[in-house]
């Protein structure tokens, strides 16, 4: 399925969250999203009521269908009655799974526990942008000072763009994101000689006290995040965990110091 250029409606949101958009297409609202809050929060209600139905209700699509079954929907009457009352089963069904609002944010694709908005935005970011070749980042590494000079004065507090180089990462440059509803966010990224990239993901405003290392891994990106003074922070890259850690260390050393 595929819309005019300009054109990111209800029907492209919901193809995205199918996942029955083209590649072109999936890339378009991605990037929509990172821009459109209103937007991102529908994705991920829909997102969240189509796991919770999945979790709740899992489909084996080995198991026969029984004749008994077959037998009452083939009758046309019952069939089309059975069609014009389940967009009302569907919405009582979701309000008994979700009257309890625990909340399914990245359910399933992170092993079944909610993921916290920072290391969800910093993965989608992470995914939309590496995969740039012209427009990876905003400002390039060479006005590295005026990088990190102005997503500091963005963000309200002094920012590091850490050299990775021991590591073999060099700066690439980075960019500024909306995070949240009215936050902010800055974005460096690096990239190894094999072309892996990773990227650093800064984001203003993160409630809770500090925290040590937390991990997620998902379609082959791990994420390292924590949280430090009231400021949000996830590395990511397509690097095993065991790989990723002394990096990620290596940040927060020079971040702190």
């Amino acid at each position: 399925m595929s819309q005019p250029e300009s054109i990111i409606d209800d029907a492209l949101l919901h193809g995205y969250v199918d996942g029955q958009l083209t590649a072109a297409d999936r890339a378009r609202v991605e990037a929509h999203l990172l821009q459109d809050a209103e937007a991102s929060r529908k994705v991920e209600a829909w997102a969240a009521q189509a796991d919770a139905l999945r979790a709740a209700f899992p489909l084996d699509e080995a198991e026969p269908v029984p004749a008994a079954m077959r037998a009452v929907f083939a009758r046309p009457s019952l069939l089309d009655h059975a069609r014009s009352i389940a967009p009302r089963l569907a919405a009582l069904l979701l309000v008994a799974i979700l009257g309890g609002g625990a909340g399914w944010w990245g359910h399933a694709r992170f092993g079944g526990n909610p993921l916290p908005p920072l290391p969800r935005e910093a993965a989608r970011a992470h995914a939309i942008y590496t995969a740039e070749v012209l427009h990876a980042v905003e400002v390039p590494a060479s006005e590295e000072k005026h990088l990190v000079a102005w997503l500091s004065k963005r963000l309200g507090t002094q920012l590091k763009a850490p050299y990775l180089g021991n590591a073999g990462f060099n700066l690439v440059g980075g960019r500024l994101l909306p995070a949240g509803r009215k936050d902010l966010a800055a974005q460096f990224m690096y990239e190894n000689p094999r072309g892996e990239r990773l990227t650093l993901y800064i984001r203003d405003g993160e409630p809770g006290e500090d925290s040590s290392f937390r991990v997620t891994e998902e379609n082959g990106a791990t994420g390292f995040y924590w949280v430090d003074n009231g400021y949000g922070y996830a590395l990511v890259g397509p690097l095993r965990r065991d790989a990723m850690l002394p990096i990620a260390r290596e940040v927060y050393a020079q971040l702190i110091n």
